[in-house]
């Protein structure tokens, strides 16, 4: 796939990684460096800073180039408000008082909007907007480093671009992506082909090249995140009876053991649970501790189990049942991207030697209502297609939209 002359940045928080990827002598280039600091604050831009000026060292072309900053999701909100119809002249001042009223912080935050739905009854104005200051910081060390920064947008963003770019089906069309990685998926709802909504899953295509099935339980915590707000509340009752809050747990004290991977019965450790001191030095005499109980398997009744595939492309298909339900989850449970213009389909971006078990999902097409297709991407380079919202980072100045600061 051949590369224009532009060049894009991408900060990847997942990794504390920079990555550069543009043309240097025609040929596509890809650059790492990573990073210490956890969070972007100061010390992050500092580190920033310092990458772009050693990219600008080694790709001086960089900074004459038509070039994009992408950030990562996490630091870009979304939303979609409904208003009467009205006078144009008179709708836009109704849109920034809305906005003012919905954001109390408005004043802190880079909103864009557009109309992405209008008749003779009400408007649907979607709302694309991050924090100002974070514009600012990323700008002034582009400034500092000569680095050319032209549009600042986001990974979902370049990754609909992208998808776009390399499948011509997918130009102002409306659907769902999955694009799973080794590790992690981002899910995007695509709509006219603009990124509208995005999550993320926290595990990828790895569960469907391991020979055993996979517990969804197992995957990712829910019970962390429910302890952590029952923690929460019982610490706001405390709260409003007295100003003592000793023996309150916080949900950053829960110590949660670590399961062994190889640990396929669920067995509980005991010396985890003994009472023993926590390896925690910070531990404050009299603060209460909660542990979470070492993770296993959910066990279904026989009714509700599935036959126990014996092929290795079985055991694939039922692990990617996960993302399936995920991907219906976010479709059916987010009716205001539904009213906007229904998606046709999920486009899943997977390796190529595992796009059997898109076939085998869209068996229960009557039943989902939703067509899995494989995302089809127009390119043998593997590189693009494992990292999409690199690649259409480079399609972004030719077309800015709302998603687009």
């Amino acid at each position: 796939m051949a590369v224009n002359n532009s060049s894009c940045i991408y900060i990847d928080t997942r990794d504390k990684a920079v990555h550069y990827y543009g043309s240097v002598g025609g040929r596509a280039v890809h650059d790492v460096a990573n990073y210490n600091s956890r969070t972007l604050d100061s010390a992050f831009f500092n580190d920033f800073t310092e990458i772009l000026v050693g990219f600008m060292r080694k790709y001086t072309p960089a900074q004459a180039a038509n070039s994009t900053v992408i950030l990562p999701d996490s630091v870009i909100m979304t939303d979609i408000i409904t208003l009467p119809a009205m006078k144009s002249n008179i709708m836009r001042g109704t849109v920034e008082s809305t906005l003012s009223g919905l954001y109390k912080n408005r004043k802190e935050l880079r909103l864009n909007t557009f109309y992405a739905l209008q008749n003779r009854q009400y408007s649907e104005v979607c709302i694309c907007g991050v924090k100002e200051l974070l514009i600012s910081a990323v700008k002034n060390s582009c400034v500092t480093s000569r680095f050319n920064a032209q549009n600042i947008t986001f990974a979902a963003e370049t990754s609909a671009r992208a998808a776009s770019a390399l499948n011509s089906k997918l130009k102002g069309a409306t659907y769902l992506l999955l694009d799973i990685k080794e590790t992690y998926t981002r899910v995007v709802y695509v709509y006219k082909g603009m990124s509208l909504g995005f999550s993320a899953l926290p595990f990828g295509y790895s569960i469907l090249e391991k020979p055993k099935l996979a517990s969804e339980d197992m995957l990712f915590d829910h019970s962390v995140a429910e302890l952590a707000v029952l923690n929460a509340r019982e610490r706001a009752k405390a709260r409003a009876v007295t100003f003592i809050g000793e023996g309150i747990v916080d949900a950053t004290q829960v110590v949660i053991p670590q399961n062994d991977e190889n640990d396929e019965n669920g067995e509980e450790d005991d010396d985890a649970f003994s009472g023993g001191d926590f390896a925690d030095p910070a531990r404050q005499p009299g603060t209460v501790y909660k542990t979470l109980p070492k993770k296993s398997a959910r066990k279904l009744p026989k009714y509700m189990l599935r036959p126990t595939p014996s092929a290795d492309e079985g055991v694939a298909d039922e692990n990617f049942r996960i993302f399936a339900k995920w991907a219906l989850c976010y479709l059916q449970g987010n009716p205001k991207l539904e009213s906007l213009a229904g998606a046709k389909a999920v486009y899943v971006n997977l390796p190529e030697h595992l796009n059997h078990v898109i076939t085998a999902i869209n068996e229960e097409h009557s039943e989902n209502k939703y067509q899995f297709l494989p995302a089809s991407f127009d390119t043998r380079d593997e590189f693009v297609q494992r990292n999409i919202e690199l690649y259409g980072g480079l399609f972004v100045g030719g077309s800015r939209n709302n998603n687009v600061f």
